[in-house]
């Protein structure tokens, strides 16, 4: 065999054995069963909750680079603002030497990211909550700013621990991973291995290694074709349902999504910088000349741009889809504020249909269905912005309400839609 040979036979190899450890680390390993003594003693770090839909446990993430960052943080912002009350501070390229109310302002606006940081690896808090019908873990930074991530648990709910990207001093750890129905949410990389092991056997003794329960969702299909399903809906951990006598209020958001976040945070911070040109002045290039000097009037024009970009953001973190059903109509809207809503009623003449479609939307240049309902030769159309799981209920949903079978949900919707 020729040196040539050699090399590739062993750069095969090692292909081999990096694909089996890569493997190994995203099937991980299984949780740890803790005894009814466990669960009832707990853990140090671990707060529980008890109410009649669940168990909630919580969880503070502290890390030591997240102290270092904010105590680092807090000493370099000290002597920023310090310099620029002695006058000794440059801001776009002039020195201020009478600095104004403004410029602390600015100044303390350009930290707010960093400090956001350090406050997510030293004050932020997991909140994993087990319900019946979903596992859903909330991630907050502070009161009212993070995530949650939902997952619907069927009747087999699988935790592991396992490898999902995070990288800590450039090596692999492991998150909690729950899997239920082909899908999976994990969390809580950076905590604690102990609190990690906890977490994953906590989730396993409230579901069980085989539950024999029946899922939260029941689809028509599972009812006789003569028989009328009962109003009330079924429950989902991202819809808020509202009944009053045979009218069933449906009320999600409209949008979210982490683009909705990362819009709202790019816009944000080129207001912040437009801001700062707008108020200091400074050198501006414009047509593709150097204005040394530029008016007010050619400064403000850097703020609409930014200022569209956050209020888009802003609008799609905020805004709230709202359906309404009842016997008479189906009124579909989204809301802003409780002073700006917007509003489409469809009248139901006689068989109410509802279905997943196609109709024009589209998303990064794919196709993307719509929920689309309809009665006596009118439809409404809306919910292209919802993920395909959240569409299948809502469908579910309407059908179950109007006594009718759905056209379809998922792939088989999106081909009769077609």
């Amino acid at each position: 065999m020729g040196l040539r040979e050699e090399f590739l036979a062993k750069f095969a190899r090692l292909k081999a054995e990096l694909a089996a450890r890569q493997a190994a680390m995203a099937a991980g390993r299984e949780a740890k069963v803790l005894s009814d003594e466990e669960v009832a003693r707990g853990h140090p770090e671990v707060s529980v909750e008890s109410d009649f839909q669940g168990v909630s446990y919580g969880v503070r993430l502290r890390t030591w680079f997240g102290w270092f960052w904010l105590i680092f943080t807090c000493l370099h912002c000290v002597a920023l603002f310090y310099g620029l009350s002695q006058g000794s501070m440059k801001m776009n390229g002039r020195t201020v030497a009478s600095p104004e109310w403004w410029h602390f302002a600015l100044l303390a606006l350009f930290y707010v990211p960093f400090f956001l940081i350090g406050f997510a690896f030293t004050i932020a808090r997991y909140r994993l909550t087990l319900t019946d019908g979903h596992v859903s873990f909330r991630f907050r930074i502070l009161p009212y700013l993070g995530w949650t991530s939902t997952l619907p648990a069927g009747e087999a709910v699988k935790v592991t621990l396992a490898y999902r990207g995070s990288k800590q001093n450039k090596r692999p750890v492991d998150s909690v991973v729950v899997a239920s129905q082909g899908k999976e949410i994990h969390f809580g990389a950076f905590l604690p291995e102990d609190v990690k092991e906890h977490l994953a056997g906590l989730i396993r003794h409230y579901y069980g290694d085989a539950p024999s329960r029946e899922d939260f969702l029941v689809t028509p299909a599972a009812r006789p074709a003569d028989v009328r399903p009962a109003a009330q809906p079924a429950v989902h951990p991202r819809v808020v349902i509202a009944q009053a006598g045979e009218e069933v209020t449906l009320e999600l958001r409209a949008f979210g999504g982490c683009f909705a976040w990362v819009c709202l945070v790019v816009g944000l911070l080129m207001l912040s910088l437009s801001l700062g040109v707008v108020i200091m002045g400074g050198e501006l290039r414009v047509g593709g000349r150097l204005v040394p000097e530029p008016g007010l009037w050619l400064r403000a024009w850097l703020l609409p741009l930014p200022a569209l970009v956050a209020l888009a953001g802003a609008v799609m973190v905020v805004a709230r889809r709202r359906v309404v059903l009842s016997r008479s109509s189906v009124c579909v809207g989204w809301r802003l504020a409780q002073a700006f809503t917007t509003t489409r009623r469809l009248e139901v003449r006689g068989v109410v249909e509802v279905s997943r479609a196609h109709r024009g939307a589209r998303f990064k240049g794919r196709a993307v269905d719509s929920l689309v309902i309809s009665s006596g030769g009118d439809e409404i159309v809306f919910g292209s912005s919802l993920d395909g799981e959240l569409q299948d209920y809502l469908v579910t949903v309407v059908a179950r309400h109007y006594g009718v079978r759905p056209a379809g949900v998922g792939s088989s919707a999106r081909e009769a839609g077609r």
